[in-house]
């Protein structure tokens, strides 16, 4: 405003001196030439105001549009992140499953290693129990029970002497049987002790596998973050408040306050208005995150430096950056893009005149359309840092016809 009274002044000063060319009786030459003089310095000096316009506003928008850049690359490295997230808590979850398989196998191959010691120590015996009886029945020979059966005094002892010859017959049969079946059962234990073994070995190496894929993950993760943080460092360099850049930094914030109350027009312009009233709470905007950084009212700008308006409140905290933001209440979508100062920007009108903002999304994040129909909780987009703005924040107002009011109300 005050550069356009400087430069109204200066036109006002060269209609004047213009005037003065005409001659009037009774000047001198020399007067006329300095009137004319007068007049062609007037005229340079608007020349060069304009021209100095004209420069600062082109500063100006270069700059806007080396934010708008700076905002792309942030957004594109931010869901960069944001789909590597998914693939790092399955690495992890993937990690922490095997290393349960792992250890679960671990213990049952020492279950099985004890099994098989006790296996074979009863195959040792049985063993050496069955060795002993065959050695001792051919030191005997078969004439042995032969002869105990023969010497029977009568048919009663020949009956319970065969009896004692089937039972230990029957001994030797049943030891030879369960030595079959300890080897049976030492052979199986030993076979699933190797299967087990094998199955750590295969579950070791997926899990390097998975444990090496995972630092990649990170790594890319960490790069992602760090060309983020890059990005938002050049861009607060952009936006930083110096001498020379104090200018076109004023003609941004102009825009800011133009597209305010161009958006007030707009929604004034809306079929919905009515008295502005609104019944109950509304829904928090961002789910989780409850810090306001910056209220309503008057503030020194952040960028700017300068004493301004703050037509919203400021939702932030650590985390937040590509958290969802969902519509406070059910409503129409009626605006949804890029707006200047504001970055990328949906609006929702609630009718009966009452609508909300929601400002700084992450670019290419939302989830609706103008003209969609949203309920209350529904995600409209990501929390971003596009636009003049510092790092990752909601901004986020309640208008009544058109017209900023503090939120703070309508939400608690």
């Amino acid at each position: 405003m005050n550069r356009s009274r400087a430069y109204l002044a200066t036109f006002l000063s060269l209609i004047l001196l213009l005037a003065t060319v005409v001659p009037a009786p009774g000047l001198t030459r020399a007067q006329l030439e300095q009137s004319r003089q007068q007049a062609a310095e007037a005229r340079e000096r608007a020349a060069n105001a304009r021209e100095q316009a004209a420069d600062e506003q082109a500063e100006a928008d270069v700059l806007r549009r080396e934010v708008d850049l700076l905002d792309g690359q942030m957004s594109a490295l931010t869901l960069e992140i944001r789909a590597l997230q998914p693939q790092i808590q399955a690495a992890n979850e993937r990690t922490t499953q095997l290393n349960n398989e792992v250890a679960a196998l671990r213990e049952k191959i020492a279950q099985k290693e004890a099994e098989i010691a006790k296996v074979e120590a009863d195959h040792t015996n049985q063993t050496e129990l069955l060795s002993e009886r065959l050695t001792t029945t051919y030191k005997q020979g078969n004439e042995f029970f032969l002869e105990i059966i023969f010497q029977a005094a009568d048919l009663r002892d020949f009956i319970a002497r065969t009896t004692l010859v089937q039972r230990v017959m029957e001994s030797d049969r049943e030891i030879m049987l369960r030595l079959e079946e300890t080897q049976a059962n030492l052979e199986r234990i030993r076979a699933e002790h190797a299967l087990a073994l094998e199955s750590v070995e295969i579950k070791r190496q997926e899990a390097a596998l998975i444990e090496n894929n995972l630092r990649k993950l990170n790594s890319q993760r960490q790069t992602a973050l760090n060309q983020q943080q890059a990005a938002q460092a050049q861009k607060s360099t952009l936006l930083a408040e110096t001498t020379a850049n104090a200018e076109r930094l004023r003609k941004l914030a102009d825009d800011e306050d133009r597209e305010s109350a161009s958006i007030e027009a707009e929604l004034r312009n809306r079929m919905s208005q009515g008295s502005g009233t609104f019944d109950g709470e509304m829904a928090w905007p961002t789910p989780g995150f409850y810090r306001v950084s910056s209220g309503f009212g008057h503030r020194t700008h952040p960028i700017f430096g300068t004493r301004r308006m703050h037509w919203g409140i400021d939702i932030a905290g650590p985390g937040i950056n590509g958290e969802a933001v969902v519509s406070a209440e059910d409503g129409v979508v009626v605006s949804a893009g890029h707006r200047r100062g504001y970055g990328v920007t949906v609006i929702v009108d609630h009718g009966n005149g009452v609508s909300t903002l929601y400002a700084h999304l992450l670019t290419g994040s939302i989830d609706v359309r103008v003209g969609e129909q949203v309920e209350r909780g529904q995600r409209l987009a990501s929390v971003g840092s596009t636009g003049f703005s510092t790092g990752p924040h909601l901004h986020f107002e309640v208008r009544i016809n058109g017209s900023p009011v503090d939120p703070m109300p309508y939400l608690r």
